[in-house]
């Protein structure tokens, strides 16, 4: 964003694999939840993109779920009542996604290595609303 804030998940729930989206200023004040769902994050950073309005991370679903992993993308537009945002989902896929190599090309275009080859992904595509 400016360069003044920085990103993490919170550990919530009692398995402690479940996580929200935060921000908060260099010095710790002024925190904000980013996203409305918690998350099942296992590895990976949050990245954010170079005009900073939107941040991208992988999550993974639960096994109930489909035991997904998906690129997910939060626009961070805080609403005038500081509401968090709905993530969206714009890659879904079952096979081994290296979180690490998440990375934006540019505004609105992602890239990641799924199963060891690197796939462009259009961040800025509806997606599918992220579900846990």
């Amino acid at each position: 964003m400016d360069g003044k804030r920085f990103f993490y998940f919170l550990d919530v729930g009692y398995d402690g694999s479940r996580a929200e989206l935060w921000s908060a200023d260099t010095d710790g004040e002024a925190r904000l939840r980013l996203a409305k769902s918690d998350y099942f994050i296992t590895d990976g950073p949050v990245v954010v993109s170079p005009d900073g309005r939107s941040l991208a991370f992988i999550h993974r679903t639960s096994r109930a779920s489909g035991d997904f992993q998906d690129v997910v993308v939060v626009d961070v537009k805080a609403s005038p009542q500081g509401d968090p945002a709905d993530g969206r989902v714009v890659l879904r896929t079952r096979s081994a996604v290296d979180p690490h190599t998440l990375t934006w090309k540019e505004a609105g275009r992602l890239s990641v290595k799924v199963e060891g080859r690197a796939v462009d992904i259009d961040a800025r595509a509806p997606g599918v609303p992220q579900k846990p």
